[in-house]
Formats: structure tokens, C-alpha cells, sequence
């Protein structure tokens, strides 16, 4: 009985926070309309799941141990190299290739024009080239607990990020705190419009390791590359029909490197956003998003395109999410991607799972 009682409140609170306008417009990736939650204070946490390709920074580290001076310009030039192209090559035309790199400096090429490679060893280049840009795959999460407060003028939300990396061993890394402020307004009953804008700043205090999970899923790359702290004003349009809610959101990011020798001083790009949200029972919303991202200066991988599914269980109480992400416009060329993180190398994953819950205090 008293299970059956539980159950009948959480639907009633359910029925309730959907009679809000725009009360199913929560989304698992883009930005959302405000609107009026059922509460004041909530916690919760998105969790993330995603294969990906990662070198393991002890691997680089004891290459450059063994012999720094010799083996830092290879490193660099290995960002950039395939390491089909130097398959049966001699030593030399092994080495004028590696010099063709542009991001080179002179010191670099004459590093590789003394590197002891005799024509046998050509082979084993390639192959540390491939090591370094074909690693073993191994699964990357995120876990992100928030702190959300609601008032009628405005939401605040605080993020702490935190990357997880699932090997031979499970190791942490601290992403970067994140902080929202979102304002909101709507208009009329029945057939609701409404707009809302606010802002995202990323603190720098990700360590070096989550960069990988940053290249892994770019929409989440201000979250977690550890040099950069990201300013990010957004805006949301949205229209509420009786159970279909439709969004549309731009948010300009600007990137500035602060710590460690990233290659950019400043990464400028683009995300946008399109939704719709169906609510099936009181209870229940099914979503789809659309969220693309837009190189406006020094980010050529962020030309990317990403759909979002997921359905949420909802009420003023309590609520819970689970949806899945595939890129269906992607650049995998490695370059595109080492530039951001010097010795982090990465690239994106296949897929993305989502998963959320957040309750309300």
C-alpha cells in the first residue's frame, strides 16, 4: 500500500510539472528554456560513457625520458604523420617526410636529421608512429554532480566535472568547474514562445589527463581541456504545443589559454542546436536533438555534427534520463586534434552514453 501511495504522488507531481509551460524542455546536451522547475534547490549528476583511442601519458613520458633532445621533434612531428605513409621507406626520405610538417622549427628538423635510423629500422618507426596515434582503445566517463537554484528571475547552476579513464586500471582526473546563469521568459498559454539567454564560464582547473575525454566528445571540450578557460553567452528559442516542445539554441564559445603550451592562445567556435521534445504520458518525454559545432578561429576540428537520443522520467521531485549520441559529421584526422593538447593525444569517440538524475531539496 504504501508503495502504491509513493507511486501516485510522483505521478500527480508529474502531472504537475508538465502543466508548467515548457515543463519537458530539459535536454541532455543543448542549452534549454528556463522555466519553472517545482522547486528551489536541486542536485544531480550526468554520467557519460565512451570508448576512445588515448595514449597513455607514462608511454610518451618515458620516450621522452630515454632520450629527450633526440626524441621531442619526432614527437611533435608524430601529431601530424600517417604512419602509413613511411612504411618502406629508407631512412631518408623516413626522415624528409617527417620534416615536411609545417609546425616544425628548424631545431626540430635538424633533431630528425641526427636521429640514428638505418634503413632496417623504418619499420619500427612506423610502428611507434602508429602506437602513438593508433593506441588501444579504453573507456572514458564522465561523472558530474551540479548544484542547481531556481528563482523566478533567474537559474544558477555549478558544475564539477570529473574524468574517469577504464583500463588495465581505473584512474581519475579532474575537468574543469563549470558555472551557468540562465534567464528565461515566455509568452501565452496553450501555444507558449518563449526565450532565454544566459551565460557558461569554464574555470582551468582540469588536469592534463582529461584532456582526452575533451577530444572525445568536443561538445564537452570547454568541460575538460585542462589549458583553457571558456567564456560561453547563449540563447534559446523555444515553442510549447500542448505535449511538443521545440528548441533552437546558438551559444558563442571563446577559449583562452591560460596554463601549460597550448598551440592556440585563443580557440573561437560555434554550437547550435535544434530539438524536439514529445511527451508520451505525464510522465514520460521522449527527445531528439541536432547539435552542430562551427570553426570561427583555430578550431578545425569543431566542424562537427551530433544526434542526441534519449527519453527522461520527470516530476517535480525527482528526474531521470538516459539517451545516446553518434556523430554523424566528424573529422578523425588525428592533426585535427593533437594541436589541442600537445602531448594529450586523442580523438573522437563512435558513440556517446548519456545518462542523468537530479532531485529536488
Amino acid at each position: 500500500m504504501k508503495r502504491i501511495l509513493i507511486s501516485i504522488l510522483l505521478l500527480s507531481c508529474s502531472l504537475n510539472a508538465h502543466a508548467e509551460t515548457f515543463g519537458g524542455s530539459r535536454l541532455f546536451v543543448n542549452p534549454s528554456m528556463k522555466f519553472n522547475m517545482g522547486r528551489t534547490i536541486g542536485v544531480g549528476c550526468n554520467f557519460t560513457i565512451a570508448p576512445i583511442k588515448a595514449a597513455q601519458q607514462k608511454l610518451i613520458a618515458q620516450f621522452k625520458e630515454n632520450d629527450p633532445k633526440t626524441y621531442a621533434s619526432v614527437l611533435e612531428a608524430a601529431k601530424y604523420v600517417n604512419p602509413d605513409d613511411i612504411r618502406g621507406l629508407t631512412a631518408e626520405k623516413l626522415k624528409a617526410h617527417l620534416k615536411l610538417v609545417p609546425s616544425l622549427s628548424a631545431e626540430d628538423r635538424a633533431n630528425i636529421d641526427r636521429l640514428p635510423i638505418e634503413d632496417s629500422d623504418t619499420e619500427m618507426a612506423a610502428q611507434l608512429l602508429e602506437i602513438m596515434t593508433e593506441p588501444q582503445t579504453t573507456v572514458t566517463f564522465s561523472f558530474e554532480p551540479y548544484l542547481e537554484l531556481h528563482f523566478d528571475a533567474v537559474d544558477f547552476y555549478f558544475i564539477a566535472p570529473l574524468a574517469g579513464f577504464s583500463g588495465d586500471d581505473t584512474e581519475f582526473a579532474m575537468g574543469n568547474l563549470g558555472f551557468d546563469m540562465r534567464f528565461g521568459h515566455s509568452f501565452g498559454t496553450g501555444v507558449a514562445f518563449g526565450i532565454s539567454y544566459g551565460i557558461q564560464a569554464w574555470a582551468p582547473t582540469a588536469t592534463q589527463a582529461a584532456n582526452a575525454l575533451g577530444l572525445a566528445n568536443l561538445l564537452w571540450a570547454p568541460r575538460y581541456l585542462s589549458e583553457y578557460t571558456t567564456v560561453s553567452p547563449y540563447l534559446v528559442m523555444g515553442l510549447d504545443v500542448s505535449v511538443v516542445t521545440i528548441q533552437a539554441n546558438v551559444n558563442y564559445n571563446h577559449m583562452f589559454g591560460v596554463k601549460g603550451d597550448p598551440d592556440f592562445d585563443q580557440v573561437q567556435f560555434l554550437q547550435y542546436g535544434f530539438s524536439t521534445s514529445v511527451t508520451v504520458i505525464p510522465a514520460l518525454i521522449i527527445s531528439a536533438e541536432l547539435s552542430g559545432l562551427y570553426d570561427l578561429k583555430d578550431a578545425p576540428a569543431f566542424n562537427t555534427v551530433y544526434v542526441t537520443m534519449g527519453l527522461r522520467l520527470i516530476s517535480d521531485i525527482i528526474e531521470v534520463g538516459l539517451g545516446a549520441q553518434l556523430p554523424i559529421i566528424q573529422d578523425k584526422n588525428p592533426s585535427q586534434y593533437a594541436s589541442f593538447s600537445n602531448l594529450s593525444f586523442g580523438g573522437p569517440s563512435d558513440f556517446n552514453l548519456i545518462m542523468s538524475a537530479a532531485i529536488g531539496l
